[in-house]
């Protein structure tokens, strides 16, 4: 609240309130997606938690709107100093957004397709840093000897010679190739270029006086002179001539007191042990993305999930083998574990700024505890794994004062886990800085400085700030019937029982989801039962796919309504009710129902179609109906209303059944894949693989689900609702295998796995 303060010298009290004023985000009337918000105050150099239900409107509000509006203004300033053009961020649905600090976040990555080669090097700069710091100050060393192979500039020559040799005479000899029938040629070549002496094996010759017989070693005199400092340039250009020529090499030839010295210096690295001359340290060669960088067997992929013998798995040729600074090769340091690599940076005493960089990042990775190899791609990690080692790539970049949007940091962690991330989130606040956080683990329910409860439900019916949370009334073990007498069906590496709750746990990386395929590998070769394994619980779409596509109802409802008699009678085939090709769709917004409109200066918006109203089909399509129902209608329509609709159709029913008891009864069957949340689209999956288990009694057979971590990114609300679903899946002779360590699905287990007593 602001006090107004009428004396002409306001007091301490009156500005410590407008002090706390200033230190908050105003927002105001955000209505993105479902979002029905008057006003939200949310304060700065704090750690704030948004919380609610699945789909409640949470990622709406920080994702969609602060988030959103915080790049978007950033993307404006830098437009005024770097040449953009063509590219503009939406600007979000909200009336006002004052005091937003610099924001940059992390998104839940569930169901993004990262590059096949982004590695946790990569994605946190690490792999960028030690490119330069081995280019600049590693040394080439050669495959066999391990020996140094230096490799110099003309001026570096010439400084080497005036260090070394000072006053003594010396020449500067270019070796050539040739034989006897080429021999007086050459020679003849040498003079026309203006040179008057050759080296011919061991002496010196005026080109006019050398032997007519072919040498075993022919060197052109490119200068001779005395090495001084008068002499510098001399020294320099005639190096140059001979590094820059076909050999890129020379010779120098000293006349020492003692007798005659001979000393080479090459352009490039070059090994007389191997007789190769190797290229010069540049990024593409340390870069497995790279055609001259990546490992010639693996092709830059690692070979993952068994390691590449030649590259050991990083993809890297073996140039990264002989680039070493200090006692380290390049392919040694992104083989490295975090703590590994602290250690060898500790050891090399030199103040580097770039050395510093890299000890900071490495000890955000270290205090949350990621100890993996740094060349591990991010599509091998574990969900935990990949969302620490993202939130490492964020939090490590000292940007000073900002604005942090977390969603889902405690995806894929155990308690203890959760709990280093809380207390690195709170040494950064201490530094100042802000975080807004979304996520439903009871640490950050209990910890945090701020709580806003998003809903009071999800979708049409949230939206909204309520004053409480959401009372959840989960289920205890007091309310699991027991069972007894299981019929075990596998024994390989756990026992598995039919008709039973088995539930993993471990910490993240343990090892749960690779057991989960294992287990399923090796129930689909023993039952004959239908076996389901679903580890990605969540599908990335574009505007294009919606609820309906992303539960693989679409094309039985089209088939569906182009069977019936209007659809027969207008001659309307099923391709015609496709909003991706032409025949049925508008053409005017190409089957979307929204046209983006450009509004200079404003970023585009979407606006209705104006042609179709927002129907995404022609006139003529909409003629067919089932059920007295067109397609755009049946695209309206909820998952609840869909269940009365298709009652008759079983395939169709099941499905919307099961998303009913998932809790996703609420959705449109036209909703876009953007505007649902990640707990949205895990459900959804989920769902799919659950309707097969709802056949009728006298059609249903056994059958096995596996599942990886289905409630990560949900409310305890929304895991209430798979509680129960999975002890009816048990009653109805269904085998549930989980991973989790979500204490509410553990009670559950009839038997119950730790990843830690499984390694003993």
């Amino acid at each position: 609240m602001l006090y107004l303060v009428y004396e002409q010298k306001a007091n301490p009290f009156s500005l410590f309130f407008l002090g706390n004023y200033m230190q908050q985000i105003s927002i105001i009337n955000p209505r993105e997606n479902n979002l029905r918000i008057t006003s939200i105050h949310i304060p700065l150099q704090s750690l704030v938690l948004l919380t609610g239900p699945s789909g409640s409107g949470k990622s709406s509000l920080a994702i969609d709107t602060i988030l959103q509006e915080g790049q978007r203004r950033c993307f404006e300033a830098l437009k005024a100093t770097f040449p953009i053009s063509g590219r503009t961020i939406s600007r979000p649905l909200v009336s006002k957004i004052s005091n937003l600090p610099p924001t940059f976040g992390m998104k839940q990555d569930v169901g993004i397709a990262f590059p096949s080669r982004t590695s946790i090097a990569s994605i946190l700069g690490i792999h960028s840093l030690l490119t330069h710091l081995f280019i600049e100050k590693g040394n080439v060393h050669c495959p066999l000897s391990d020996q140094i192979l230096h490799c110099f500039t003309p001026s570096e020559v010439s400084e080497s010679l005036l260090q070394e040799h000072q006053n003594l005479a010396c020449h500067i000899l270019l070796k050539i190739t040739c034989t006897q029938e080429t021999y007086a040629d050459i020679l003849h070549e040498i003079q026309r270029d203006g040179y008057a002496r050759i080296k011919w094996n061991h002496e010196i010759f005026f080109i006019e006086d050398a032997p007519t017989k072919c040498p075993e070693a022919l060197w052109v005199v490119l200068d001779r002179f005395k090495i001084k400092e008068q002499n510098r340039s001399r020294c320099t250009e005639a190096v140059r001539k001979g590094l820059l020529s076909v050999q890129e090499s020379i010779a120098v030839q000293i006349r020492t007191p003692d007798g005659n010295i001979e000393q080479h210096f090459h352009r490039f690295p070059y090994s007389h042990a191997t007789q190769t001359r190797y290229p010069l340290p540049e990024p593409n060669l340390l870069s497995p993305t790279s055609s001259i960088g990546a490992c010639q067997d693996c092709t830059g992929k690692g070979e993952t999930p068994t390691p590449c013998v030649s590259c050991n798995g990083t993809g890297l040729n073996a140039f990264a083998r002989q680039l070493k600074y200090g006692q380290w090769s390049f392919q040694q340091a992104i083989s490295a574990t975090p703590t590994e690599l602290n250690t060898w940076l500790t050891s090399i005493a030199e103040d580097d700024p770039r050395l510093e960089e890299l000890r900071l990042v490495l000890s955000y990775l270290r205090t949350l505890s990621v100890e993996l190899p740094l060349f591990r791609r991010l599509q091998t990690l574990s969900t935990g794994e990949r969302s620490r080692v993202r939130l490492c790539s964020v939090l490590s970049q000292q940007l000073g004062q900002v604005l942090y949007v977390l969603d889902e940091p405690s995806l894929g962690l155990a308690t203890h886990e959760v709990q280093r991330i809380i207390n690195l989130l709170n040494t950064l606040k201490s530094d100042g800085q802000s975080f807004l956080i979304v996520d439903h683990h009871p640490l950050f329910l209990s910890q945090v400085d701020r709580i806003f409860h998003i809903g009071p439900k999800a979708g049409i019916h949230g939206g909204e700030l309520v004053d409480s949370p959401v009372e959840v009334t989960t289920l205890t073990k007091a309310d699991v019937p027991s069972k007894t007498n299981f019929t075990q069906i596998l024994y390989t590496p756990v026992s598995i029982y039919q008709s039973a709750i088995h539930v993993i746990s471990g910490d993240s990386g343990s090892g749960k989801t690779l057991l989960l395929q294992k287990l399923y590998e090796s129930l689909s070769t023993k039952l004959r039962t239908p076996v389901y394994l679903l580890t990605d619980l969540a599908s990335a779409g574009n505007k294009r796919s919606c609820v309906a596509t992303i539960c693989n109802v679409w094309q039985d409802i089209r088939t569906l309504i182009a069977s019936t008699k209007s659809a027969k009678l207008h001659r309307i085939p099923a391709s015609n009710f496709s909003f991706n090709r032409r025949g049925g769709r508008c053409e005017e917004c190409l089957g979307l129902g929204s046209i983006s409109q450009n509004m200079p200066p404003l970023p585009p918006v979407e606006v209705k179609c104006p042609e179709c109203k927002g129907k995404r089909f022609n006139d003529s399509t909409l003629k067919a109906t089932y059920r007295d129902h067109n397609i755009s209608d049946i695209l309206s329509m909820s998952i609840d209303d869909c269940c009365k609709l298709f009652e008759h159709q079983p395939h169709l029913a099941r499905t919307f059944q099961a998303m009913q008891l998932v809790g996703l009864g609420y959705l449109e069957l036209g909703q876009t894949s953007p505007t649902l949340s990640g707990g949205e689209h895990r459900r959804i999956q989920i769902a799919k693989i659950l309707a097969p288990c709802l056949k009728k009694e006298h059609n249903r057979e056994p059958v096995v689900l596996l599942l990886d971590d289905p409630t990560a990114a949900l409310h305890s609300s929304d895991a209430v609702l798979l509680q129960r679903t999975f002890i009816n899946l048990r009653n109805a002779n269904t085998t549930v295998i989980v991973t989790s360590n979500n204490p509410q699905i553990s009670i559950l287990a009839d038997f119950h796995y730790k990843m830690e007593d499984l390694s003993t």
